[in-house]
């Protein structure tokens, strides 16, 4: 499994030149996803490495290696694993298969997102389509409106208003 003879990873950034795709990757790199990533790489640069073997072949990481070339990134950041052969072979699947184990909690996902929107954050760099931006904010305001939690314009149907705003009627 991990070599014993190993000091463990190694975090370096390498030129994406010296990183290889493994050429028996079962998994599918659909352009939609590395658009996805591409654009949330620039939103929010590097956050976690490309996970490479010691002869720089990508053990996890395929879309985000190209999602960072198709975003023009000079340098990319690498997890030089300290795995064995097989033991890196193992990791690619399970690197994948684990993370399909997760499902959205949907109510606490639109509260996350309203959150954002009202920080004005631009939610685009979240990677969700429209549709699924629209259904989420929707039923996260539809659930504060209902709980009470929602803002006035919520609730009530009106747009906000202030006092320096309001003009006065008399009948």
């Amino acid at each position: 499994m991990i070599q014993p003879d190993s000091n463990g990873p190694r975090l370096e950034m390498w030129e994406p030149g010296r990183i290889t795709p493994y050429d028996k990757n079962p998994r599918s790199l659909p352009q939609k996803a590395v658009d996805k990533v591409a654009g949330s790489l620039k939103a929010f640069g590097f956050q976690k490495p490309i996970v490479v073997d010691e002869q720089g072949v990508i053990i996890a990481g395929h879309v985000v290696y190209k999602a960072a070339l198709q975003a023009g990134f000079a340098r990319l950041p690498v997890l030089i694993s300290n795995l064995d052969a097989k033991a890196a072979r193992a990791y690619r699947l399970a690197d994948n298969r684990t993370a399909q184990e997760t499902d959205w909690l949907d109510d606490l996902l639109g509260d996350e997102m309203l959150a954002l929107d009202a920080a004005g954050f631009d939610l685009d760099a979240l990677g969700f389509d429209d549709e699924e931006l629209a259904r989420l904010l929707g039923e996260a305001s539809n659930e504060a409106i209902a709980n009470g939690t929602g803002s006035l314009a919520d609730r009530f149907g009106i747009p906000p208003f202030s006092v320096s705003t309001a003009t006065a009627t008399t009948t």
